[in-house]
């Protein structure tokens, strides 16, 4: 019976992995009226053909860095404009595929729009519309913090969410250097955490936890850094999480 448990646990895992989007993906729609940005706290709003690009380097379980570098490119597609019930988004696209909506606020905050769901997902996993991250204000802003009662069967195996909370928390100010430039940039974590019980009695906990740097001369994100965490029996079994690294090395702003 112990040996069924384990290898069950093992094939939930990989539902484990497929949620490991959660922190570091997002959904965009077509954007809607152009509007003028209004006055704000940021000190630039990022125009159309307005660029990023960045070095991105995987890491492995224990964050540590590997692999080659890899060049990701990050595009402005739509300057300000109204979307989704804000009025100063912009609508960027990392290497033709990757879409993020990012709102300014008025009070230096940015957020971004995640669409519903989490993408990959085999159940619908409910999250909020709009995530904001307090570059601005330097506080803690909760997410979500939502009991589920979600139960499917995936490989047999019986899972149910039980409770999905997330937050963004500001951690500190910190420079990043771009070339021959500093930029000052406010460290926000954004993390998720999703409890469920396997089989009705093994309970696991998945934390997702992505440190976004914003720099508000940039109008945009100077770093990411994703580390997220699984238990023990999933990196045992080979599971992924799908940490990295990304840096921005150089841009041009419209």
């Amino acid at each position: 019976m112990k040996s069924v448990l384990v290898m069950k646990t093992k094939q939930f895992f990989t539902f484990c992995a497929i949620l490991s989007v959660a922190g570091i993906s997002f959904v965009g729609c077509d954007s809607e009226t152009t509007t003028d940005p209004p006055t704000g706290t940021a000190k630039v709003y990022a125009g159309t053909n307005s660029t990023y690009t960045y070095k991105k380097n995987y890491k492995d379980a224990g964050g540590n860095v590997s692999g080659a570098d890899t060049a990701k490119t990050a595009t402005v597609t739509e300057g300000p404009h109204s979307y989704g019930g804000k009025d100063t988004t912009i609508t960027v696209i990392e290497n033709g595929t990757d879409t993020t909506i990012m709102s300014y606020e008025a009070n230096g905050n940015v957020s971004i729009y995640r669409g519903n769901g989490i993408p990959g997902a085999p159940v619908q996993v409910p999250v909020p519309t709009w995530w904001t991250l307090s570059a601005g204000t330097k506080d803690s802003l909760m997410i979500m913090d939502q009991t589920t009662d979600i139960s499917f069967t995936i490989s047999g195996i019986n899972v149910k969410v039980n409770r999905v909370k997330g937050d963004a928390v500001w951690r500190s100010t910190e420079n990043i250097t771009v070339g021959a430039e500093t930029l000052s940039c406010q460290k926000v974590d954004v993390v998720f955490n999703i409890y469920a019980t396997i089989m009705g009695i093994l309970p696991a906990t998945l934390k997702f936890n992505t440190s976004y740097y914003y720099s508000a001369k940039l109008g945009y994100f100077a770093k990411y850094d994703t580390q997220n965490t699984y238990p023990q029996q999933a990196l045992d079994a080979g599971i992924d999480p799908g940490n990295s690294v990304q840096v921005l090395t150089s841009y041009s702003i419209k």
